[in-house]
């Protein structure tokens, strides 16, 4: 069984709680979190559906026309210290603008200065741009669908806390009181036993009988 059957499973199982119980907003609020859960899921198989159903492009190769054109940092670029160019993070994988501050190996090693923290690192020079490169349509869609899952990720991790709740809630419903098993109105298995009888009707050890004997006897 998938996540999502799973969800949908216990989503119906509250549901089906909640007709017997419709003031219950303990409940009410992991319906509306397993609800929210469901829809997200769901829009997150049938994207991921979408992408498998799509045919590869890359297979296919280009014509020089429509090719990617954004400037590359080849040899044919001169580049000098002080310029602004772009380069990707190496932690985050985004493009970000630096500043140019040292060119070395043979004009094949850029050091940078990144414009937000002041972080210096270096580059091959094939890894700068000029201009900042624009997203493609099929990574836009990664992206997006990797954001959907942490987000999915992050409410799977709230909604185990809650789908606990609820099933430590169905536990102590089904565990309503009774009554209890040293109380004095729970009548014994012995045959002809009362409810309320001490002993529930069983007979007096030899013990009690002796100690009854002795109390009557007493003269004084």
């Amino acid at each position: 069984m998938s996540d999502l059957e799973e969800y949908r499973s216990q989503l119906k199982d509250i549901e089906d709680t909640l007709k017997q119980d419709p003031e219950n907003e303990s409940l009410k609020e992991l319906q509306k979190e397993l609800q929210d859960l469901v829809s997200l899921l769901s829009q997150e198989e049938e994207q991921q559906q979408q992408e498998e159903q799509e045919p590869s492009k890359s297979a296919t190769p280009l014509p020089p026309s429509s090719r990617d054109t954004t400037p590359s940092t080849s040899s044919s670029i001169d580049f000098k210290v002080g310029d602004i160019v772009y380069v990707k993070n190496k932690l985050d994988k985004e493009f970000k603008e630096v500043k140019i501050t040292t060119i070395s190996g043979n004009n094949k090693l850029i050091t940078v200065k990144f414009e937000e923290d002041d972080k210096i690192d270096t580059y091959p020079i094939e890894d700068i741009y000029k201009e900042k490169p624009k997203m493609n349509k099929y990574r836009l869609k990664k992206q997006k669908l990797e954001n959907q899952q942490l987000k999915s990720k992050e409410s799977e991790k709230e909604m185990n806390k809650s789908v606990q709740s609820w099933k430590n809630f169905n536990s102590k419903k089904k565990k309503k009181i009774g009554i209890n098993e040293k109380s004095q109105f729970k009548t014994s298995d012995n045959v002809g036993s009362k409810v309320g009888v001490v002993n529930s009707g069983r007979p007096m050890t030899e013990t009690k009988k002796k100690e009854r004997a002795l109390h009557r006897y007493n003269p004084y």
